[in-house]
């Protein structure tokens, strides 16, 4: 499952960068922490849409300032902040069956950091292996879940998000790759 991870996390990036047309550093964003030892550590997400970085394609530009106002709205999110909003920073996952607590705790946190430099939090699960509990519980922080359904809704579907919002059919790419 951890090569599995690690390739969706790859996927997922290389979409978003090419749909996008944004270089490894618009895509690429990270957050300082201070570890129990006083040492500081960088954390790196597997992608971010900024929206002042879409510059050559403006379909994918509305397309995401429009997205990020819904998933506002889906978050309960106050009209002041959705219209802080600058783009979104996703974690990319596999599954997320786990209810671990380091993991949801290092997730919250990486919320808290994206929100505070006014990012959308998303963690993006390409498959539905997910712990509605976990979900759950990162929609009341203000976080937004995509999951691997078949849906048309663009707030709560991997797929309807690369496909509205990216352009990208990833279920048909998966589907014309499945043998490999």
């Amino acid at each position: 499952y951890r090569q599995l991870g690690a390739g969706c996390e790859r996927l997922f990036r290389a979409i978003i960068q090419d749909s996008c047309l944004l270089s490894d550093e618009e895509a690429h964003w990270s957050y300082e922490i201070e570890k129990d030892d006083g040492k500081k550590a960088t954390l790196t997400l597997d992608a971010r849409i900024d929206c002042s970085h879409i510059t050559r394609k403006p379909a994918i530009k509305s397309n995401v300032e429009e997205w990020l106002k819904r998933c506002g709205t889906y978050l309960a999110l106050s009209e002041d902040r959705i219209r802080q909003l600058k783009g979104a920073v996703f974690e990319a996952r596999q599954g997320y069956k786990s209810a671990d607590a380091k993991r949801q705790n290092g997730d919250l946190r990486f919320g808290m950091n994206a929100a505070m430099e006014c990012y959308l939090p998303v963690v993006a699960i390409i498959s539905t292996q997910a712990s509605h509990t976990v979900i759950r519980r990162y929609k009341n922080a203000k976080m937004l879940v995509l999951t691997g359904i078949i849906s048309d809704d663009d707030t709560i579907s991997t797929y309807a998000f690369f496909r509205k919002i990216v352009g990208f059919e990833l279920d048909t790419f998966f589907e014309r790759n499945s043998e490999k």
